[in-house]
């Protein structure tokens, strides 16, 4: 899909060098089709004014590659585009065969022949779909803070649940979300339960209305522990509508705050897809845990409430930085440069150089885990120039090829069975700067680790291609120099090697020409 916006000043939808040089020549996307954001072929005219009409930015389109347009650009324009000669009927056939030849693959025109066509919704129901979207939700929620809180005690017998997040329901499906067969809000997970739960809306999203804090403190007051389940959903970010700070809306921080004086264990879920500025959850000692749910799908309460109670282990890791409040203004949000320069912080968490609130990669678990190195030694040395050269038939590219294993014994020296996630990222001193802090080169998701010492060997293969970094050409190279390797933010395995050889294009940024006549 081609996007809305330009590169280079060229409308992406009519960039022959996104959509030809680089995604077909360079990436081999072969016979697969193109097709725009909706819309996007006629943002070429405007706002972009690339064209000076709409049968213009049809044929620009078109010519440039994108094969279907999600809109009425194509059906209106290019008509007059083709009788005026700014596309042929050999244009035409290219958008068209591209397009069907998916259509062929995929059997749309076998009849009953087809692996397909006798599939029915029954043989929907019959696949585990409905399983796999609790487990994503389990697998996909993050623990961000925990004094021992959770999982809750088994003496727990009343919750106060409270907050816009509390009885969710198509809230949970974020964007673009199709109609599900069924969604468990929080509440109703809770209510299933055998819990006793006082549940109290407290305020909304972004209200400053505090006419809910009253019975949001009374259920507190009469509870063993206290829920709240608030943060931001598709009413402050959503496509078209950009936020303009990364603060908690409304008076959702001082109701917490209040409950948090109640004397009782306080439990937040933050959630949304974007992150938000939990500085003062993360400081208040009266906020027991703070778990981040993301945008949980269908059986998001249920895996909620799962990871609330113990019946299943968090293993999620934040997948990206939170940053403290001031980050974004201290540097114009037009500023695409990563790097730190005339006094900004940097961006991501490859060259952010200020504190995170809570960084990528974060996240608890409910156990203990020692690793422990199975690597033969340090220092070793990889000839960089020798992997690019020897033969790969294992392999389809080059760059697949791993330049070692990182390899550690993970045991569980905890109490509760759990999953185990690991990030493995790599830093160096070698090529030009500016030098990423880090980067991640490898990731890995070992489940159910039994406790009392239940313990596996885990690989995490490094090829070449993880080590590389862009030039200022665009071109992907790899340096000889000192690496180091560690095991998550915690730095809990370190290792240290060394590339020699000569610097090593993996590959080759192509040249930004046009490759359609004008």
């Amino acid at each position: 899909m081609c996007s809305y916006n330009a590169v280079n000043g060229i409308p992406s939808c009519s960039n022959s060098f996104l959509l030809q040089t680089l995604l077909r020549d360079t990436w081999g996307f072969g016979d697969g089709y193109v097709s725009s954001d909706c819309d996007a072929v006629y943002n070429i005219y405007n706002p972009h004014q690339y064209t000076a009409n709409l049968s213009g930015a049809a044929a620009e389109s078109l010519r440039s590659g994108c094969d279907i347009d999600c809109g009425t650009t194509f059906s209106t324009y290019l008509t007059p585009a083709l009788n005026d000669g700014e596309v042929t009927r050999d244009d035409i056939e290219l958008a068209l065969i591209r397009f069907y030849t998916g259509l062929v693959q995929q059997g749309y025109f076998d009849g009953n022949s087809s692996s397909y066509r006798s599939l029915t919704w029954d043989d929907v129901v019959k696949t585990d779909a409905m399983n796999i979207s609790y487990e994503a939700a389990v697998e996909g929620t993050v623990l961000l803070k925990n004094d021992g809180t959770l999982p809750l005690s088994k003496n727990t017998s009343s919750v106060a649940l409270i907050g816009p997040w509390a009885n969710a329901t198509m809230q949970m499906q974020g964007n673009y979300a199709q109609s599900a067969p069924y969604l468990i809000s929080p509440l109703a997970a809770a209510e299933a339960s055998g819990l006793t739960v006082n549940y109290a809306f407290g305020t909304n999203i972004s209200s400053t209305d505090t006419s809910g804090f009253g019975a949001a403190l009374a259920a507190a007051r009469k509870s063993d522990v206290i829920i709240f389940a608030g943060g931001i959903d598709n009413t402050v970010e959503a496509e078209a509508m950009d936020r303009e700070n990364i603060t908690w809306p409304g008076n959702q921080l001082s109701l917490i705050h209040q409950l948090s004086q109640v004397g009782k264990p306080v439990v937040v879920l933050q959630m949304g897809g974007g992150q938000v500025d939990s500085s003062s959850l993360k400081n208040n000692t009266n906020v027991n845990s703070l778990i981040w749910g993301g945008y949980p799908g269908q059986s998001g309460g249920k895996a909620l409430l799962d990871i609330i109670t113990g019946a299943r282990a968090p293993a999620g890791r934040l997948v990206s930085t939170q940053y403290p409040a001031e980050y974004v203004n201290q540097f114009d949000q037009l500023d695409m440069n990563l790097a730190p320069h005339d006094g900004t912080p940097g961006q991501t968490y490859m060259y952010y150089t200020g504190q995170a609130v809570y960084p990528f990669g974060h996240g608890l678990f409910y156990t203990t885990f020692h690793e422990q190195s199975q690597m033969s030694s340090m220092n070793q040395t990889y000839n960089i120039s020798a992997i690019n050269a020897a033969p790969h038939a294992d392999y389809a590219f080059i760059d697949e090829v791993p330049v070692l294993n990182f390899t550690f014994k993970l045991t569980n020296t905890g109490k509760v069975d759990s999953d185990y996630t690991a990030m493995l990222f790599a830093s160096t001193t070698s090529g030009p700067t500016p030098r990423p802090i880090k980067w991640l080169v490898g990731i890995d998701r070992e489940a159910s680790v039994q406790a009392n010492g239940g313990s596996c060997t885990v690989t995490i293969p490094v090829p070449l291609a993880a080590l590389a970094r862009a030039d200022v050409n665009g071109d992907l190279m790899v340096y000889p120099g000192s690496y180091q390797l560690a095991l998550n933010n915690e730095k809990s395995i370190t290792y240290n090697f060394n590339l020699v050889g000569s610097e090593v294009p993996i590959q080759k940024w192509p040249e930004s020409e046009a490759n359609i006549l004008i």
